[in-house]
C-alpha cells in the first residue's frame, strides 16, 4: 500500500468515527430550509412561492457546504496538529501536499453529498422543478464556491487550539450567513449593510447561482471575486506561516 493510499484509508477511518458531525453539518441546514420553505411561503403570493423555494434551497445548500470549508477543515488540521499526528506523518515517507490533498478530497466529498442531499429535498419534498442542465450547473456553481471558501479554511488553520477555531469559525460562518443574503435577501437590508454584503464571497456565491438560475447570465464579476479571494487567503495563509516558523 502506497503511503497516499493509507493516508486516504486513514482519512475514511476519521471520518466514520465523527459521522455524527458531518449528519450535523447536513441537517441543520435541511431543518432550516424545510421550517423557513413553511414559514415565509405564507407571506408570498402563490404565482412567485416556487422561487421563493428555490432561493432558500440554494441558500440552505452553500450555508451547507461553506460550514465544511470554514468550520470542518481548521478544525481537521488542528487537531492533527495538536494530537502530535503531524509529527507522526512526519518521520513517514509522506509529502505534506499528499496529507492536504487528502484533506481537501474528504471536504470535498464533503460538499458533493451535502449539495445532492439537499438539492434532493428540494426536489422530493418541496417540488422545486429544475432542468437537468439547471441542476447540474448550480451544482457546479456551488461546488465551485465551497472550494473557493477553503481559504478561510486555510487561515484559521493557523489558530493554535480546537477550542478557538471552533470559536472562530463558528463567528465567521454565521456573520457571513447573516450578512450575505443566505438566511434573507440583502434587498431587505438597509443600503450600507447591502454594500457590506456585497464584499462578502458568501454572496458571490450566491449572485452566481441565482443569476443563472433566474437570469440564465453568468455573473463573471462573482466568479473572479470568488478566485481571488481564494488565492489572497491562501497567500496570506503561507505567509504567516513562514513568519510564525522563522
Amino acid at each position: 500500500m502506497t503511503s497516499f493510499s493509507a493516508l486516504l484509508k486513514t482519512e475514511w477511518l476519521l471520518f466514520k468515527r465523527n459521522l455524527s458531525l458531518f449528519i450535523m453539518g447536513i441537517g441543520l441546514p435541511v431543518m432550516i430550509f424545510l421550517l423557513m420553505s413553511s414559514i415565509l411561503t405564507k407571506s408570498y403570493p402563490a404565482e412567485i412561492i416556487p422561487n421563493v423555494i428555490k432561493y432558500i434551497m440554494i441558500a440552505m445548500c452553500i450555508y451547507s457546504s461553506i460550514s465544511f470549508s470554514i468550520i470542518s477543515f481548521p478544525m481537521m488540521v488542528v487537531e492533527d496538529r495538536n494530537t502530535k499526528w503531524f509529527d507522526f506523518l512526519s518521520m513517514k515517507p509522506i509529502k505534506i501536499w499528499q496529507y492536504y490533498l487528502v484533506k481537501i478530497l474528504r471536504i470535498v466529498a464533503n460538499f458533493v453529498i451535502a449539495i445532492i442531499f439537499v438539492f434532493s429535498i428540494g426536489y422530493l419534498v418541496k417540488g422545486v422543478k429544475l432542468s437537468a442542465s439547471e441542476w447540474l450547473i448550480s451544482f457546479l456553481i456551488i461546488l465551485f464556491g465551497s472550494i473557493c471558501m477553503m481559504g478561510i479554511g486555510f487561515l484559521l488553520t493557523l489558530v493554535r487550539t480546537s477550542e478557538q477555531v471552533a470559536a472562530f469559525s463558528n463567528i465567521i460562518l454565521i456573520f457571513l450567513s447573516m450578512i450575505s443574503g443566505l438566511w434573507w435577501p440583502i434587498d431587505t437590508f438597509p443600503e450600507f449593510l447591502q454594500k457590506i454584503a456585497k464584499l462578502t464571497p458568501t454572496y458571490h456565491i450566491n449572485n452566481m447561482a441565482n443569476e443563472f438560475l433566474n437570469k440564465k447570465a453568468f455573473a463573471s464579476n462573482s466568479f473572479f471575486v470568488l478566485i481571488a479571494y481564494f488565492f489572497v487567503l491562501v497567500f496570506i495563509t503561507l505567509l504567516l506561516r513562514k513568519r510564525y516558523r522563522a
